[in-house]
């Protein structure tokens, strides 16, 4: 996908010739594997003139069945978002989900 050949009607600005190639893979297998998904995106510069400051952020909808009951938190350390269900404190297997992102090797916090 990119920004050119369209118009920029929520921004009004001149389009960047950012190309953005995103790849989604996952494994048949039993276990945390299985249940875990694999994202990779990769971002071009077509245009004449680079970008000296950019930033690339990734919407990430942590609904775990009943939307009134999550919370979210983050590790730092890790550099990873977690999100989890109330049922947590009660005892019950929770339901969890975590994300993290990487930069050039260097884990970054996606959730703060």
């Amino acid at each position: 996908m990119n920004d050119v050949g369209n118009v920029h009607t929520a921004t009004g600005t001149d389009p960047i010739g950012l190309e953005v190639h995103a790849s989604t893979f996952a494994f048949d297998r039993v276990g945390d594997l299985g249940n875990t998904t694999f994202h990779r995106y990769k971002l071009h510069q077509k245009a004449q003139e680079s970008l000296s400051e950019a930033y690339f952020g990734i919407y990430s909808d942590f609904d775990l069945g009943n939307f009134d009951d999550d919370y979210l938190g983050s590790d730092t350390t890790l550099g990873i978002g977690i999100g989890f269900k109330q049922s947590i404190w009660k005892g019950d297997t929770p339901a969890t989900r975590g994300d993290r992102g990487t930069t050039q090797g260097n884990p970054r916090a996606l959730f703060m």
